[in-house]
């Protein structure tokens, strides 16, 4: 997601271990901004942003890696989105043994210019937030079910964001849900949820003085399938990771709300 003129936001496990091995060959993630109160298909409501890496070579280096913003969809060659390269990530105490502290931020090596279909997504101001019962938004190019096949075009996803306790209730072990985790989706029936290639990804709401705007609340990050019964998507929470974008992300131009 991006969050100024010059960072983007993702998940940690999407970029952990890049700097020493190879990662996958081919992979997005979505930086994305809710300012309309309608998603357009791209023209007005969903600003995008895709990281791209191919074929790289034992001895990485972060500028290889290419983020293009203002992506709708990832098949049509025929548009040239707005593209910058990573110069470095900051990235805190994740692991892969229990995915805390899946959030990491991308430096770009050149400002993004702000358009009317690209602009940073507003990050949330009370930190004691905690949104249960509100109606997040997950977006991404992942796949439309199951082991499935990534979409070409931008999806979105409406899930309710449930309380980390009654989280803790559902077929996950109360210990994989800590507090830097929320909840999102339907644990009883399943029905909704992000998927496989959607990590990274934002999941957005409504702020509470202005219905217009959207604020970023949370960071695609794990989950059991896809929409399975029992087990409602995972996601980094924002709210506890302020301090931390604010303090490495400074030099750069922030919504303004």
């Amino acid at each position: 997601m991006l969050i100024n003129d010059r960072y983007v936001l993702t998940a940690a496990h999407c970029v952990k271990g890049c700097e020493t091995k190879s990662c996958f060959s081919d992979w997005f993630a979505l930086a994305s901004t809710y300012h309309d109160k309608f998603i357009n298909k791209g023209r007005a409501g969903i600003q995008t942003a895709s990281i791209e890496q191919k074929g790289v070579p034992k001895r990485f280096m972060w500028f290889m890696i290419k983020v293009s913003f203002g992506e709708h969809d990832r098949c049509n060659d025929t548009v040239r989105p707005e593209s910058r390269f990573v110069l470095r990530a900051v990235a805190g105490a994740f692991s892969f043994l229990n995915f805390d502290n899946d959030i990491a931020l991308l430096r770009l090596n050149d400002r993004v210019p702000i358009t009317p279909f690209i602009k940073p997504i507003c990050l949330p101001k009370k930190i004691d937030n905690l949104y249960v019962g509100r109606t997040g938004i997950a977006a991404g190019w992942g796949t439309l079910k199951e082991e499935g096949r990534p979409s070409c075009i931008l999806q979105n996803v409406e899930v309710p964001v449930i309380s980390n306790e009654d989280c803790r209730k559902t077929n996950y072990s109360a210990k994989m849900i800590s507090e830097n985790m929320m909840c999102a989706g339907y644990p009883q029936v399943g029905k909704k949820d992000s998927c496989q290639g959607d990590s990274g990804g934002p999941l957005i709401t409504k702020k509470e003085d202005d219905d217009q705007r959207y604020e970023l609340i949370g960071v695609v990050s794990w989950g059991n399938g896809c929409a399975r019964p029992g087990y409602p998507g995972v996601y980094t929470r924002v709210t506890r990771y302020l301090d931390w974008i604010l303090e490495n992300s400074k030099d750069g131009c922030f919504c303004q709300d």
